[in-house]
């Protein structure tokens, strides 16, 4: 289970996003994350989301350019001009709020839930960097970084939450570790879901 949100605290533009997930310590064990196969396709589902909505503000970012097509084209495919955005189509919103150092329009937060046979992700290779009190929610500063999350039942008030913003180069691990669990499975979501091609 992981919460997520968008937020606007980029050190060089105020209109580029971020995609930042929440995992509780409980599911970290020896620098490995324990997840499922349905939460990994929530995760690259949001990654794909943001770096939509990044395209359309950022010339240097976007589904097609070269930054995120080359980790793509690691796992033998591309991204096609196809893809739309499937975070509120998989009831992974909970709710919008304006969230980091920027201003502007709410942002989408919410929360991953599925159940399945747990496998581990190398934390190394996700870059996870940040740990955050769960009471007080603050790393730096006096804002409270997972305010969004504190009405869900779900939110556990007690212990850490580690903090990841996937960079591109999660997705070689993830897709990878799919592929390993059902490549069947990994295949047809790639392929009718993330719109991707193989090359």
């Amino acid at each position: 289970m992981f919460f997520w949100k968008f937020t606007r605290s980029g050190k060089y533009s105020s209109k580029y996003i971020s995609l930042i997930i929440d995992f509780h310590a409980s599911q970290i064990d020896n620098n490995y994350l324990k997840t499922n196969f349905e939460e990994c396709k929530d995760i690259l589902i949001l990654i794909h989301d943001v770096e939509h909505l990044n395209g359309e503000n950022n010339y240097s970012a976007g589904l097609q350019k070269q930054p995120f097509q080359q980790q793509v084209n690691k796992l033998g495919f591309r991204v096609s001009n196809l893809y739309f955005q499937q975070r509120t189509i998989n009831n992974l919103v909970l709710g919008q709020m304006i969230l980091g150092t920027h201003s502007g329009t709410p942002l989408d937060y919410g929360q991953s839930n599925k159940r399945g046979e747990c496998f581990l992700l190398d934390i190394s290779k996700l870059q996870i960097s940040m740990m955050i009190d769960a009471r007080t929610g603050m790393i730096y500063g006096e804002e409270d970084k997972l305010k969004a999350y504190r009405n869900s039942p779900l939110f556990i008030n007690s212990g850490f939450y580690f903090d990841l913003m996937p960079k591109h180069e999660c997705i070689v691990e993830i897709v990878n570790k799919m592929l390993n669990y059902d490549f069947n499975k990994t295949i047809d979501f790639l392929k009718n879901i993330l719109k991707w091609e193989k090359i």
